[in-house]
């Protein structure tokens, strides 16, 4: 037995008992499902550790906020709007969520688990790489995605170049 528990209840169920307990919960790790979070978090396969909304938001946060028309969502702050609400981008979309309300956002990613390790989320790399990936998301949705693409398998030829050369020369050919 791993320590865990496993919970099977809806997404409404499962923000209230977050919002109600979050004091005495330490940790909930959630699978994401969907595809608007991709490259960054993939459907059934990579999870989010959901916390405490922090006093600030700041561009580039994931956050889980309720849509008007009932369902949860998990997408990137795109902008902090001057009439107090915030408007949202999902990784792999272009078009923005706009005037969500305060009120409907509902928790804070502060930390993904991509292939089993934990990536910290509030700063760093993917902070960097995501602030500057967003805009361009939405002027230039194509080409951002297969920069991105790319960056990231430069990245996995500095971490790890031996199992990566050949995948990266694939890249740099596929794109001529």
């Amino acid at each position: 037995m791993n320590g865990y528990s496993e919970l099977n209840m809806s997404m409404s169920q499962l923000v209230e008992m977050l919002k109600s307990n979050t004091q005495m919960i330490q940790e909930i790790s959630v699978t994401v499902n969907g595809t608007s979070m991709e490259p960054f978090l993939h459907d059934g396969k990579d999870s989010v550790i959901f916390s405490q909304l922090p006093k600030k938001l700041r561009r580039g946060d994931i956050l889980l906020f309720k849509r008007k028309n009932g369902s949860f969502a998990m997408h990137r702050v795109y902008s902090i709007n001057k009439n107090g609400t915030v408007s949202f981008l999902g990784d792999s979309q272009s078009v923005v969520e706009k005037d969500i309300p305060p009120e409907d956002i509902v928790l804070y990613v502060p930390t993904a688990i991509r292939n089993g390790k934990r990536i910290n989320c509030t700063h760093g790399f993917w902070r960097f790489v995501m602030t500057c990936y967003m805009p361009a998301r939405v002027r230039y949705p194509v080409a951002a995605y297969k920069t991105f693409n790319f960056l990231r398998r430069v990245m996995r030829a500095i971490v790890n170049p031996r199992n990566a050369i050949g995948k990266l020369k694939k890249t740099l050919f596929k794109y001529k």
